[in-house]
């Protein structure tokens, strides 16, 4: 899995996101991880973002990519049993 810090303030962020986007397509999650502070400073600490920083947009994005993936592959299991049962 290819995590990159999205910064939105930045061309060169963008260009890029946008040049990951035409090749992955769909496959692509949507959640994007926005560059900031706190996930910069969590492991100087030794901390995950989400023990460090919880309620910072670091930590909000990286649930919410979470709960994507496991979106993802509950979506691939229940496929792969339909396919099985048929």
């Amino acid at each position: 899995m290819l995590i990159t810090l999205f910064d939105k303030r930045t061309n060169i962020s963008k260009d890029t996101h946008g040049q990951i986007r035409s090749v992955f397509g769909e496959v692509l999650f949507k959640t994007k991880i926005t560059k900031n502070v706190r996930l910069e400073e969590s492991p100087a600490y030794k901390e995950t973002i989400l023990t460090f920083a919880p309620k910072s947009p670091g930590a909000v994005e990286y649930k919410k990519l979470a709960g994507e993936v496991i979106q993802r592959v509950e979506e691939d299991r229940v496929t792969r049993h339909a396919e099985d049962a048929a």
